[in-house]
């Protein structure tokens, strides 16, 4: 009798260590994929940010059409408006890459193989934006001289300052996006990573 007893105890307590241990397991499956998911965040929120300032610069340039006078200033209002939804576009379908990542029935090895080529993906993306918004940008300034016509604008100095400006802002700008975005994907490689380990 006293052996049964034993017998019970010792089967009851590998069975609680069983199941202390599958919760251990998906505990910690929950935790990094809770990591995971607010590191993609940190890429997915300030492209979604940006997707919306362009939209709210394309409806003002739409909603403004009629105060571009000539046929010049109408086509670079149109190829503006045209510009920003490509880059919104863009933004848009190199982010939504991402949210396919993560999926519990795949292999740790198909889920990392995809994230790798998601991110190539996301990357070749970015340069096709960072390439469209210097065109976006002289496209920007003339129409700033079209609807803002004041002495400061209507000047050759305007010129002469503010495209170089923009340009080296511009540039400074999208290498330090580039940088953090590098950053957050190579944390979020790392988790993946761990999760193997």
């Amino acid at each position: 009798m006293e052996l049964d007893s034993i017998k019970q105890n010792w089967d009851a307590m590998s069975n609680q260590l069983k199941d202390q241990n599958l919760l251990n397991t998906q505990l910690i499956d929950q935790m990094t994929q809770a990591k995971f998911k607010s590191k993609l965040k940190r890429v997915t929120y300030p492209e979604m940010i940006g997707i919306v300032i362009c939209l709210a610069g394309a409806v003002f340039i739409g909603v403004n059409f009629d105060k571009l006078a000539t046929p010049f200033f109408k086509s670079v209002g149109a190829l503006s408006i045209l510009l920003i939804l490509s880059i919104s576009l863009i933004s848009f379908k190199s982010i939504q890459q991402f949210a396919i990542i993560g999926d519990t029935n795949k292999t740790y090895k198909e889920t990392l193989t995809d994230f790798m080529v998601n991110k190539l993906k996301f990357y070749k993306w970015q340069r096709v934006n960072f390439l469209l918004c210097h065109l976006l940008l002289v496209v920007t300034l003339i129409l700033i001289s079209a609807f803002f016509s004041t002495s400061i604008t209507d000047s050759k100095y305007f010129w002469i300052i503010s495209l170089p400006l923009a340009y080296i802002f511009l540039s400074f700008y999208s290498r330090w996006v580039l940088k953090n975005y590098n950053r957050i994907l190579g944390q979020t490689e790392d988790i993946l990573r761990e999760i193997q380990l």
